[in-house]
Formats: C-alpha cells, structure tokens, sequence
C-alpha cells in the first residue's frame, strides 16, 4: 500500500537516489538545492510516496512567503514520478491533495510544475492546466562529464581550439568550498556579464549556495 508522509532528513540520501534515477527530474528536486533554496528565503515542503519504507517518488515544492494575498507553490524539475507507470495518475493526485492540505502552504493560490518532460504523458491531472510560459528553460544542453578526451571529442572546433587555447594560455580551473573565493569568482562573473550582455544573479545567491 502507498502512503505520502513528510520526508525528513533520514530520507535524504534515499530521496536523492530517487531523483537521480528519474529521466524526467533534475537537481531542482534535490536535498542539497533545497536546503539552499531555504537559505534564500524560501519555504520547502518535501513529500515522499513510499511503499513501506521504500520511496518510489514525490516532490519537494517550493514557496515564498509574501506580504500579498496569494502566492506561488513550485514545483521546478517536479514531481518526481514514473510517468509511465499506470500508478502515476492517482501518485500525482494524491501529491496534489498532500499539498494543499499542507497548513504551511495555505496562502499559495498556484501549484505549478515542471518536470522535464518533452510530452505530457496521460498522466497529468485534468485538474492541471497548461501554463502560459516556463519558467525553466526549455532549451538546453545538458553534458555529461568524463574523460577530457571524450568531452573534448564532443566539442565543436571552435570550441576545442578554445579549451586548448585557455590551457596554453596558463588558464586553470580550481574547485573550492571556500565562501571567501566566492568574491574572487564575482569579479570575474560580473565581467563577463558586462561584456557578453547577459544578467547574473546578486553575490548573495552564490553565498548561499556555496553555504549550502
């Protein structure tokens, strides 16, 4: 029998084992962006369907509290189902029904929800309707890391003459924890930004989320 119950932090590993595993997901859902999202400023409901002890899906919403009326409860990368499975239709119903039973989430006037899915499946509750816009980008390229070679064989030209270009030139690439050397990657960002013509996010984001 299926049950939808809160997930709490003995569920983390397991929750983020299931979202990995589902095609239609992305790291929107995960524990490590939430608990982010929540140093931001927002609230994260996360819901499990568990089978017994074991999860076969669920969501973790996000929502902002407001001085308005209504808000937003979002669900980006979300739920995280098995659309396929003749089990999906009444998971998501019964996620919808946990969540708007959630007293917390008692001021959102819209649940919206983005999986990453390139067709609706039969899956998707009438109750739902086709938003106007997405939020989340729908073009996008997602690479999967490797071999340097194997990535590099991926590349076009330009971009090959590129990366190798930059390594000549003493170029490196560090990883770092360190919230101190998130100022050094802002100088740089804000360059960018300035030069390419795009907006980038406040250094307060880049905190949080090296924090988190």
């Amino acid at each position: 029998m299926r049950t939808i119950r809160t997930l709490d932090s003995r569920h983390r590993q397991a929750w983020d084992g299931c979202v990995r595993r589902s095609a239609a997901s992305g790291f929107m859902q995960s524990w490590d962006w939430s608990a982010f999202k929540e140093l931001e400023g927002y609230q994260a409901f996360r819901l499990g369907i568990f089978e017994e002890e074991d999860i076969r899906g669920g969501v973790i919403a996000y929502y902002y509290p407001s001085q308005i009326e209504a808000g937003l409860l979002a669900m980006p990368d979300g739920p995280v189902l098995d659309w396929s499975s003749p089990q999906a239709a009444a998971d998501l119903d019964g996620l919808i029904d946990a969540l708007i039973a959630l007293p917390a989430a008692g001021k959102a006037a819209i649940l919206r929800m983005e999986p990453r899915l390139q067709e609706a499946p039969a899956a998707l509750s009438s109750r739902l309707s086709r938003a106007p816009m997405d939020i989340i980008p729908q073009e996008t390229l997602v690479i999967p890391l490797g071999p340097e070679a194997e990535m590099l064989a991926r590349m076009k030209a330009k971009g090959r003459y590129n990366a190798k270009l930059a390594l000549r030139r003493g170029v490196a690439v560090e990883f770092s924890g360190d919230l101190a050397d998130v100022h050094d990657f802002y100088f740089v960002l804000e360059a960018t930004a300035r030069f390419q013509g795009f907006a980038v996010e406040p250094k307060r984001f880049f905190i949080n989320l090296v924090s988190a």
